[in-house]
């Protein structure tokens, strides 16, 4: 973090920052209702993660994940969150983040931050998340999902 010229890798401070798993994203991704498509407010946060992966070649595969609150089908949701990983996946690539080091993936309402059934809860689980899978030493050892996710998603 180094507080100017996103386009380094060295992302701001308070959007997006590297961590052991992958990169924590200080602000949520926003969509429009019940579609996959970015909301123009969230272009920012998109932009410091195709900085952040384009400054560190090292990171060879990331999973961009989506995730929802426990509303609404298995299948709705399933289906929404991966629109919604592919659509972020898109959106990198439209800001010249190599295809080949990203894959997408959507887990629906299965791996919760909060399992509450309470509107704080199913803001926070609402997500999108990048986990780093791969860097130039091989597999990090990332645990992608969760037991449920690989329960249910079979």
């Amino acid at each position: 973090v180094d507080g100017f010229e996103d386009e380094d890798g060295c992302p701001d401070r308070g959007i997006v920052e590297w961590g052991d798993t992958g990169l924590t994203i200080f602000r949520k991704i926003e969509f429009e209702t019940d579609s996959a498509r970015i909301d123009r407010g969230s272009y920012e946060i998109v932009d410091a993660i195709a900085a952040a992966l384009n400054g560190n070649t090292e990171v060879r595969l990331v999973e961009v994940q989506g995730h929802a609150d426990e509303r609404g089908s298995d299948d709705y949701n399933l289906a929404l969150t991966r629109d919604r990983a592919a659509a972020v996946m898109e959106a990198l690539v439209q800001r010249g983040v190599d295809r080949s080091r990203m894959r997408s993936e959507g887990y629906g309402e299965f791996c919760p931050l909060d399992t509450r059934s309470i509107p704080e809860a199913w803001q926070l689980n609402r997500r999108v998340e990048v986990k780093l899978i791969a860097t130039g030493n091989g597999p990090t050892g990332v645990e992608v999902s969760c037991p449920r996710a690989r329960r249910e998603m079979r």
